[in-house]
């Protein structure tokens, strides 16, 4: 009888030790993957920062106004007009006149 209470001990002694080893390593393993986690999204917010200011400095080199009226010239045969063609002259009167029906159409 006293070997049965005896192998019960050793028993429950040995699975509480494979369970705390087994506790030990997950902690382990856990502590380890936030690590690389934390690591990876740096990189990745490093990588995003990078691409958004390659992409707005190409977005600046494309829209610029030197390069704009170079492609116009060069392969559009456009040419920039030295005055305006027109310059329309509006009465104020007929301003207001245009405003209070444009006005009245979208109230």
């Amino acid at each position: 009888m006293k070997n049965i209470g005896f192998a019960k001990i050793i028993f429950f002694t040995i699975i509480m030790a494979i369970l705390f080893f087994v506790k030990v390593f997950v902690a382990n393993e856990i502590q380890h993957l936030t690590k690389v986690k934390t690591n990876l999204a740096d990189s990745l917010n490093a990588v995003n920062g990078k691409i958004k200011s390659l992409t707005f400095n190409e977005y600046q080199k494309l829209t610029a106004k030197e390069r704009i009226v170079a492609f116009a010239s060069d392969s559009l045969n456009m040419m920039r007009a030295d005055k305006p063609y027109k310059v329309l002259y509006i009465d104020e009167k007929y301003l207001k006149q245009i405003t209070k029906i444009v006005n009245s159409k979208y109230d």
